[in-house]
């Protein structure tokens, strides 16, 4: 995967691990939940019917949905399970609570560029990148 160092795109024990790494380094990374997905909180889990969310929207056990409120506030939930024209979300990453190890081989380092920059992510060669809309290619 590619992404842009310094901006919270990957777990931040993950990131400080790669940190002055180079092409070719091999790394295996133990990061525990504080520093990986966080810790399960106490938040109840959230009942709504299927018909409220959007026909085309993958819903199934992991995926991740984004809601966002009347006045601009983002928040994440994923899907834990649906059942009878019931889905339920919950705030907590599947990965919360867990000690995660990964297994890192750094295959390219490079300068971001400008519009990455700007725009907080990594893009793909040739700058290609995705915005939640369509591109003309």
């Amino acid at each position: 995967m590619t992404y842009l160092h310094g901006q919270g795109q990957i777990p931040p024990g993950l990131e400080r691990a790669l940190e002055g790494h180079d092409v070719g380094d091999k790394l295996e990374v133990t990061v525990p939940p504080a520093d990986a997905f966080g810790e399960r909180s106490d938040a109840a889990e959230l009942k709504v019917p299927r018909g409220e969310l959007p026909a085309d929207m993958p819903i199934e056990p992991g995926a991740e949905l984004a809601a966002e409120s009347d006045d601009g506030e983002q928040t994440t939930f994923w899907v834990v399970d649906v059942e009878n024209g019931w889905v339920t979300l919950t705030r907590d990453h599947p990965l919360s609570g867990m000690t995660v190890r990964f297994n890192v081989t750094v295959t390219g380092v490079r300068a971001a560029t400008a519009d990455e920059i700007d725009h907080g992510h990594a893009h793909g060669e040739g700058d290609e990148h995705e915005h939640g809309h369509d591109h003309d290619e």
